[in-house]
């Protein structure tokens, strides 16, 4: 029995950030039948002493239960989070101006949180994330504007540790006065984010628009939906650390398997959803291309696999083809992640949204490209058309 609780706790504790999510490890098919082999043998060998063995199996279980608890493995627990979106944009408001955006979490294990296990953001008075800009600039400088979602945003991330705030420190050290500005929202997507740039990002006078996109943008679910939220003994496994992660090793493969054929399917030529992105993304275009403004895309990739194994290629290699022939400069930002575990990029195992080192790498990536693209150039050498010099306001 004490074997029993050896295999089963580690075939739990597999289903740590430390371990591949999506790999089940071949110690859980082992586990399997190593426990149905001692039972059955147990049971026909002792009918007598089957009542012991039931309360030796209770009690191991309690054990296991315990040590998951301690290690913190397989936490039912889910993620919360509380912003006050305003999405106000005739008055200037994505968010409510001065107002908080509260993340908590089930546990703190990479001891980021606060004590309360939350993480704070400061809205500025204004109605969005990230220092205070006067609609009006400096002529000598840039002004760089980032429109995106939750990605773009920075949900379980400080304030000094958003997209923006990287993105400007790695244009800084070597291009004078850049301001770069963060008007990403939770759970918008392409189309409504080119409705901001209409409405409400001209009004700050930028030099380039970064339209971040992430593949959830196709009108599909995002990813915390599929590796956040049991299906199997749903209801039970809120209640229990071991079986949530000892059953969840029976999901990933499922999982995967979903959650790829989900963001796929989203990219085909029939799909709305990608008829949208396609259409919102030429008219963004458009529209700042009227106004003088550098527009560039770029996308981030789904934080699974970021190896060989990466499962999307193909999605962003659909994008880069559509924005090479729209002619709209296009950051991929998938290179600048392969090889990296993806877990440990991760708010929390709860929260699959880019942490402070995955939001380094992508700002720190999206910064060299918008200066080997001069874009990021007070006066541009390239990154704009003769039609665009041409439309600039006088």
């Amino acid at each position: 029995m004490l074997s029993i609780c050896v295999i089963a706790t580690l075939t739990a504790i597999s289903d740590s950030h430390l371990s591949s999510l999506l790999d089940p490890p071949p110690i859980l098919g082992l586990s399997l039948i190593f426990l149905t082999v001692v039972i059955l043998h147990y049971v026909v060998k002792n009918r007598q002493r089957l009542y012991l063995l039931l309360v030796t199996t209770a009690l191991c279980l309690a054990a296991l239960e315990a040590i998951c608890r301690v290690l913190s493995v397989g936490d039912p627990g889910v993620a919360t989070w509380i912003e006050s979106t305003a999405h106000d944009i005739e008055n200037r408001h994505l968010y409510e101006p001065n107002s908080s955006l509260i993340y908590t979490y089930p546990a703190n294990p990479r001891g980021y949180f606060d004590e309360e296990n939350r993480v704070l953001g400061t809205i500025n008075a204004q109605g969005f994330r990230g220092p205070t800009r006067e609609p009006e600039k400096s002529p000598d400088s840039t002004r760089i504007l980032l429109l995106g979602d939750s990605f773009t945003l920075g949900i379980g991330v400080r304030d000094e540790h958003t997209l923006d705030r990287f993105v400007e420190s790695a244009l800084g050290t070597q291009t004078a006065s850049i301001e770069v500005m963060n008007l990403g929202i939770t759970g918008s997507n392409t189309r409504y984010q080119q409705s901001i740039l209409k409405d409400y990002a001209l009004h700050y006078h930028p030099d380039v628009i970064v339209m971040v996109m992430f593949p959830n943008d196709a009108q599909l679910k995002g990813t915390i939906s599929f590796l956040s939220q049991p299906v199997v003994l749903r209801r039970i496994r809120q209640r229990s650390y071991f079986l949530n992660a000892f059953v969840g090793r029976f999901e990933k493969r499922t999982t995967h398997r979903r959650l790829i054929e989900h963001y796929l399917a989203g990219y085909t030529d029939n799909h709305a959803g990608w008829r949208e992105i396609q259409a919102s993304l030429q008219e963004a275009y458009k529209i700042a291309r009227a106004h003088g403004i550098r527009f560039a895309v770029a996308l981030f990739p789904v934080l699974i696999h970021l190896d060989t194994r990466y499962p999307l290629d193909a999605v962003h290699e659909i994008v880069a083809q559509f924005c090479a022939e729209a002619n709209i400069p296009f950051c991929d930002l998938l290179p600048a992640f392969r090889g990296q575990d993806a877990p440990a990029l991760w708010v929390h195992p709860a929260d699959q949204h880019p942490n402070e080192i995955a939001t380094k790498i992508a700002g720190t990536a999206l910064a060299t490209f918008l200066r080997q693209s001069g874009l990021a150039e007070t006066n541009p050498s390239v990154g704009a058309t003769p039609e665009d010099a041409d439309s600039r306001d006088p």
